[in-house]
């Protein structure tokens, strides 16, 4: 059965920039110690829905309200075939938090990466840039 992943493009529009974590820096996964999109593996037989919402809960904390984050108002924008062959659906959510307002629970840290940054050139884990690059073309950022 073919791999399947689900990402989360959050995006601020103020800032012109979409956010991002700094995977763990361990030889023993892929892409050690790069800028990747938050989300994971999609369980066999689950919903890409459903695993996003669950991948992002498992990621962050909001600290607002102390409970896992609550994804809201995400939309599905395309499904990527990512540089190892795995199916990946990507969901875009524009959201108005900050890094203070959450806690990262797997990686390093989060960072916001402006559209000049990723036009630029910064290479992202699994090749992501490209679905960002298109991302922006597509949206009014």
């Amino acid at each position: 059965m073919k791999k399947r992943g689900c990402g989360i493009i959050f995006y601020n529009p103020e800032k012109t920039a979409v956010l991002l974590f700094r995977r763990d820096d361990k030889d023993f996964i892929p892409f050690p110690n790069m800028l990747d999109l938050l989300g994971g593996h999609i369980d066999e037989g689950e919903d890409p829905v459903a695993a996003v919402e669950r991948e992002i809960a498992e990621e962050l904390l909001d600290l607002r309200t102390g409970k896992p984050f609550l994804l809201q108002g995400h939309e599905h924008f395309h499904i990527y075939e990512d540089e190892r062959d795995c199916e990946q659906h990507i969901f875009t959510c524009e959201v108005n938090f900050d890094i203070p307002d959450v806690n990262l629970l797997e990686g390093q840290e989060l960072i916001w990466l402006t559209k000049k940054e990723i036009e630029n050139g910064t290479k992202l884990a699994f090749g992501f840039e490209e679905i960002i690059k298109k991302f922006f073309i597509e949206t009014t950022l």
